[in-house]
């Protein structure tokens, strides 16, 4: 499924269970905007989450991105649901969203943090100036796709094509002089990815390097059952390298993880280590494609030494 093919999406669930708490469902021509307000506890916790390349795939009843967990926090949500993939440049949206802000509604929280990955990710960091002071939890964010600031950033093809980035809040990383803290998520081995964290870095910005978790950090977490612990610590703030590192020695026994490894040793000449790396892997489990990350390494190396001989 691909952007232009049209789905069925419904909104109906959402916006009765936001009237429900006081807030409301906007569906706009390309976005929706569902805010929850947590009854009792409005002003402790708002979290703008963004829906991402994902998310715009699913048919039938829309939620926002994280929604049920972070309901179950008692966290109050302004969701942006995102029906095309176009990095959230939409007048109609940019201008509803100020009205939001000119109508006080972030400055009804002693709390405000941005929420999402990649597509999500950037949202999250370019509309955090919405609210000064808040704070932003990001997954491989991408700071811009306007290819005369970030010339490095090659993907999203279409999303170009359908974008105006003109438009205000083009460039992520003016949002970052206003941000109380950031945590944002990559892998360095991603070189668009680590381009754009370099250009999302600050004194308040805290990145935390996820190696060999490729650009979809969120289902690598998933899959190592870590993505709830890491995201409710990273919107808390009470997230920490030193915590992060030992709940990650779990990876070594993870089947994306290791093939993503394997690849990334593959790609940059380091066939024996990632020939170790294997056999350390196939220890635990023995599953085909560590099997044949094995032995595309095994002929990558007898290749390499061919290539060396006179």
């Amino acid at each position: 499924m691909n952007d232009v093919t049209p789905i069925h999406r419904s909104f109906t669930d959402i916006t009765a269970e936001a009237e429900q708490q006081g807030g409301f469902c906007h569906e706009l021509a390309h976005h929706a905007l569902a805010y929850l307000p947590q009854s009792g506890v409005e002003g402790q916790h708002l979290v703008v989450s963004f829906g991402n390349l994902s998310t715009n795939r699913i048919e039938g009843e829309q939620h926002p991105w994280g929604h049920h967990l972070l309901r179950k926090q008692g966290w109050s949500i302004l969701g942006l649901i995102n029906k095309r993939n176009d990095w959230y440049r939409d007048p109609d949206l940019i201008a509803a969203l100020e009205t939001l802000r000119a109508e006080g509604l972030f400055r009804r929280f002693e709390r405000v943090t941005f929420y999402g990955a990649s597509m999500g990710g950037f949202g999250a960091f370019t509309f955090s100036r919405l609210s000064p002071g808040a704070h932003v939890v990001a997954f491989a964010p991408q700071s811009t796709l306007d290819t005369s600031i970030a010339p490095f950033e090659t993907r999203y093809r279409y999303a170009r094509k359908i974008t105006d980035w003109t438009l205000p809040y083009g460039d992520a990383a003016e949002a970052v002089g206003d941000l109380a803290s950031a945590h944002l998520f990559f892998d360095p081995f991603e070189p668009q990815d680590k381009a754009h964290a370099a250009r999302l870095s600050g004194p308040t910005v805290q990145l935390h390097r996820l190696r060999h978790f490729g650009h979809k950090v969120p289902p690598v977490l998933l899959k190592l059952r870590l993505l709830t612990e890491v995201s409710l610590r990273a919107l808390r703030g009470d997230i920490s390298d030193q915590w992060l590192a030992q709940a990650l020695r779990v990876r070594h026994k993870s089947v994306l993880y290791n093939e993503l490894m394997l690849k990334n040793a593959k790609e940059r000449g380091h066939y024996q280590m990632g020939l170790w790396a294997a056999d350390l892997a196939l220890q635990h489990e023995q599953h085909w494609k560590l099997k044949q990350m094995r032995k595309a390494l095994r002929i990558g190396r007898r290749d390499a030494r061919q290539a060396t001989l006179p």
